[in-house]
């Protein structure tokens, strides 16, 4: 008891009124759990969908199922169609009249016989870690440029994609790309030497292994085709 308390009991004073003590705030263990607990991601927004369902990725795209796990989308463009300034028509014309002016033997011919090729792959690293996951494929049918593209909307369908992309390709007189001889073409030429080693797919592995080869220009292919 202070000096003070004792003086007012003299006096017969009242004593001073205890001192108001606010309430003690979150304790440093609540006040982590709640910053954690802040930071943590929603565990609704963050909870798996699951794979991709093939059939309504076929449906968003406006394709099919050519077989479990691949879609294949087809579009038909009439080659009037501009693509920028020139028709589609017009640029294959004047890319043949390039070709056959600049190729040492017998050209490609006709762009009819051509196929033009993209992919979309897993990276740009190329090797047996790459997938390529999606191809497309154009080919010139009357007054059309018919589009295919094949999507690997499962890794396990990888056998029935290659041997789709194989037969697009089959008979093909010309390959035109961009990058393609030195980056698409090997890389399905990886991806078919891998289904032909672990035996669920050979057809076609020599001929696409032997279009890796050329300098850009019209050579012939022992195996068939040639590539522009």
């Amino acid at each position: 008891m202070g000096f003070e308390e004792r003086l007012r009991r003299v006096r017969g004073e009242a004593a001073a009124p205890l001192p108001t003590v606010e309430p003690a705030g979150p304790s440093l263990g609540e006040r982590l759990a709640r910053l954690q607990a802040a930071r943590r991601p929603s565990q609704t927004a963050q909870e798996p969908t699951g794979a991709a369902d093939p059939q309504a990725l076929a449906e968003a795209l406006g394709g099919e199922l050519a077989a479990p796990g691949l879609v294949r989308v087809e579009r038909r463009i009439p080659l009037t169609q501009p693509q920028g300034r020139i028709a589609l028509g017009d640029g294959l014309a004047a890319m043949a009249q390039l070709v056959g002016d600049q190729a040492a033997g017998p050209g490609p011919g006709d762009p009819a016989g051509w196929r033009l090729l993209d992919n979309e792959t897993s990276g740009l690293a190329g090797g047996t870690g790459t997938w390529v996951f999606a191809c497309g494929i154009g080919r010139v049918v009357g007054s059309l440029l018919v589009l295919e593209q094949f999507v690997l909307a499962s890794l396990d369908a990888e056998a029935a994609f290659l041997a789709a992309v194989s037969a697009a390709l089959a008979g093909a007189q010309g390959l035109v790309s961009y990058n393609g001889k030195s980056f698409d073409l090997p890389l399905l030429a990886t991806r078919l030497g891998l289904m032909a080693r672990d035996g669920r797919y050979v057809g076609h592995a020599g001929a696409m292994a032997d279009k890796r080869q050329g300098d850009g220009q019209y050579v012939p292919d022992p195996c068939g085709p040639g590539i522009a």
